[in-house]
């Protein structure tokens, strides 16, 4: 016998239990049993999913179309869809299934076609997990420009370089980590890029001469195919493109600016680099170092190299170091995010749809003319 949970809750699912449950999802469930109710669990695993449905006086589903086919659940959280990946978003789409997706990364660009199109034909809210938008530094810049620092001008982000192999788990960690920050610095703009630019890696080629053949051959291979291993190496430049604004006939807040002018052009650039002194990184996500990033905006600027650490300086004022490991983590607050939206909240969060945008960036992308070095 089942039973809705009372009003201004959500009762969920979960598909797929392994380590991501144990290290994001489950602590922020933890932090919402007032509003969230496990009303299933399903993993391929059925031991895994007995010991979770115990835990929460859940129902141990036995399929994902019986999972499906419950009227008093509301939304599904996949931490892991396994090999049905595709079909199992696709079937809880159908059954109009709110879903927040955490393994997103290995799905192709005509499953995120086809499944996007199908939820924005339905109606149902398929959230991703993108984790970097939901930062407490992030939430700090966002507050920041709209006060002390004004619009955001120039973002540069240093991302840890990762392994040059062709190994599929390094390309899916290497573009997931460019997706998020594409999709954070969206945010802080509040504008999407129409372009990505890449630039050879010419100072790692006067670094190593002896890599040279290696380098161009990875360069010649990524221009005619993929960005990647390219992407992964130390010395990687990739730059965003920004339309220009039309211009606006209102005086620019907090600027200085004239009014009908167009706004300052944006600039958002990626670098690759080395942070640790023990050789090629590991791709392990728990052991990867944290990004780093330098920002200019109309009034001040500002730098991070942690997640929970915030330098910023306003113009012709001292700098302002701030702590915010105090505040919510971002696993908890997209949580939240999903819950809001989920019970009929209209607030924007990241969707499938997104994920397919960025795609086609990096499948578009341009190479910038540069000569290289004779040696």
């Amino acid at each position: 016998m089942t039973s809705r949970p009372r009003r201004g809750t959500i009762s969920v699912a979960l598909v797929g239990i392994g380590e991501l449950w144990e290290s994001r999802v489950k602590p922020a469930i933890q932090e919402f049993r007032d509003r969230v109710k496990i009303a299933g669990v399903f993993d391929e695993v059925r031991t895994r999913s007995v010991a979770v449905a115990s835990e929460f006086k859940a129902d141990c589903l036995p399929s994902i179309t019986a999972l499906s086919e419950r009227p008093d659940i509301d939304g599904v959280i996949i931490c892991d869809a396994g090999w049905m990946k595709s079909s199992i978003i696709e079937l809880l789409t159908m059954r109009r299934k709110d879903c927040l997706i955490f393994d997103w990364e290995r799905l192709s660009e005509a499953e995120l076609q086809r499944i996007a199109e199908l939820a924005d034909d339905i109606g149902t809210t398929l959230m991703v997990d993108f984790e970097a938008r939901f930062q407490p530094v992030l939430r700090r810049l966002r507050e920041l420009s709209a006060t002390e620092l004004g619009p955001a001008r120039h973002i540069e982000i240093f991302l840890p370089a990762i392994s040059s192999d062709r190994e599929a788990r390094h390309q899916y960690l290497a573009e997931r980590e460019l997706i998020e920050w594409l999709d954070a610095s969206q945010v802080l703009f509040g504008r999407t890029p129409h372009a990505l630019v890449a630039r050879r890696d010419s100072f790692m080629l006067e670094k190593t001469p002896s890599a040279v053949p290696q380098l161009l051959s990875e360069t010649a291979n990524a221009e005619k195919e993929l960005w990647w291993p390219w992407w992964g190496r130390e010395g990687s430049h990739l730059s965003a493109m920004f339309r220009p604004p039309a211009p606006s006939s209102k005086p620019a807040r907090d600027t200085g600016e004239d009014a009908g002018k167009t706004a300052a052009p944006l600039s958002l650039t990626f670098r690759r680099e080395v942070v640790t002194s023990y050789g090629e990184l590991s791709c392990d996500e728990k052991r990867r170092p944290e990004i780093r990033a330098r920002l200019t905006f109309a009034n001040g600027v500002s730098q991070f190299s942690s997640t929970t650490e915030l330098t910023w300086t306003p113009q012709a004022g001292v700098a302002n170091c701030e702590d915010l490991s105090g505040e919510r983590p971002a696993h908890v607050l997209m949580l939240d995010q999903f819950i809001r939206r989920s019970i009929g909240g209209l607030l924007p969060v990241p969707e499938l749809s997104q994920i397919l945008r960025f795609r086609q960036l990096l499948r578009n992308l341009s190479w910038e003319s540069q000569e290289l070095p004779n040696h």
